[in-house]
């Protein structure tokens, strides 16, 4: 295990494709830039200008660009090496568009999906910044439109998943926006939603500390684990990191959720901006004592 620390709490944590550099947002108020750090040393590489507490951040596979939900200002897009600014989705659109919930890459880096607190999930051009879809969201089934939570491509690009705190888990075509699966009841709370490897299934964790994983090509459940709170899936949705603060088996634990094993990570019994490498191979996360562990 490997320990960075910060000078303050970090708001969230990106890390690139290719593990070399990391993203850190700031629990602070004010001009609160990002900071793009070497992954092995700690050493900062660059600051990108920000303002406000972001706690959305994402690279695109070539880690050439990084997207970042600004608190009230939309997402912001920058060249990473450059650290220029090249685009700014939804900055000037109601107040209720430029709260960010979640930003994501499809494979190729060429669309950038997001969900913000009207209810809406909104596909970009992420070369030329133009819109390309709306999808309603939640919105026709919760009173409250800000209930999407995560949302995430399939590995080929072709289908679009978002879970939700109140109806469940639904994907859609990420080219036209059509519905074409609705898991709705199937968790109380989806709070993260992951495709595997080959698109074939797809796996959501709830506040029930729940884990279903679908065929989403037969349309049936595959199977239903049981964890602690889920903090993250793994990429290829085989794993899952689980919270128990209390009890014997106290601590962060990673669950394989097709035998349902597990093994301990951390005696911690909190920890926030827990993510998977994008090969699987590492799990980080940020702590109160603001450091950051590989």
């Amino acid at each position: 295990m490997r320990t960075l620390l910060f000078p303050t709490a970090a708001a969230e944590i990106a890390v690139s494709h290719d593990g070399r550099h990391l993203a850190v947002s700031w629990v602070k108020k004010g001009d609160n830039p990002i900071r793009l750090l070497d992954a092995v040393t700690g050493n900062m590489v660059r600051e990108y200008s920000a303002t406000g507490v972001i706690r959305v951040l994402a690279f695109s596979p070539d880690g050439k660009r990084l997207a970042a939900g600004c608190p009230n200002q939309g997402v912001w897009l920058w060249d990473v090496e450059s650290g220029k600014l090249i685009h700014t989705f939804g900055r000037k659109a109601k107040v209720e568009q430029q709260i960010v919930d979640a930003v994501v890459f499809d494979h190729t880096g060429t669309r950038l999906a997001v969900t913000t607190r009207d209810g809406l999930i909104r596909v970009y051009d992420a070369v030329t910044g133009a819109e390309k879809l709306t999808i309603s969201g939640y919105r026709d089934y919760d009173e409250s439109t800000n209930s999407l939570q995560k949302v995430c491509f399939s590995p080929d690009g072709r289908w679009l998943a978002a879970s939700s705190r109140f109806s469940g888990v639904r994907i859609w075509e990420a080219e036209t926006g059509r519905e074409v699966r609705n898991y709705r009841g199937a968790l109380g709370s989806a709070f993260r939603v992951a495709f595997s490897p080959d698109g074939r299934r797809l796996a959501a964790g709830g506040s029930d500390a729940s884990v279903m994983i679908w065929d989403v090509t037969q349309r049936q459940d595959v199977l239903e684990a049981p964890t602690y709170a889920l903090a993250t899936l793994s990429p290829d949705a085989r794993y899952g990191v689980g919270m128990n603060s209390k009890g014997p088996q106290r601590g962060v634990r990673l669950w394989d959720l097709h035998t349902g094993q597990n093994n301990l990570l951390s005696e911690a019994a909190m920890v926030q901006g827990m993510k998977f490498s994008y090969d699987g191979r590492f799990v980080t996360n940020t702590d109160r004592k603001q450091g950051y562990k590989v």
